[in-house]
């Protein structure tokens, strides 16, 4: 099972789910991208005042910080169009 891959310290603070085998691939096919991920939330605690707080799609405790360490890392947000998905 690919979630073995996801180590047991994370599995034991989130409940993890996958689609279509995403940690397989993602694993096999981007180790560097998928190491840094599980590093990025591996460090990451949703305090609770962050979930009463009201407002907005993207609060600056948690979300905001999220984007700031993989930005750190190099990474950079990406849109894309279904329909250059081919259908």
């Amino acid at each position: 099972m690919s979630l073995n891959w996801i180590p047991p310290s994370l599995r034991n603070l989130y409940e993890v789910h996958q689609w279509r085998h995403a940690c397989a691939i993602m694993r096999q096919d981007f180790p560097e991208e998928f190491d840094e991920i599980i590093e990025v939330i591996g460090r990451f605690r949703l305090p609770k005042s962050a979930l009463v707080r009201r407002g907005g799609n993207r609060n600056p405790t948690t979300s905001g910080w999220i984007y700031s360490e993989f930005y750190k890392k190099g990474w950079c947000e990406k849109e894309f169009d279904d329909q250059d998905q081919g259908g």
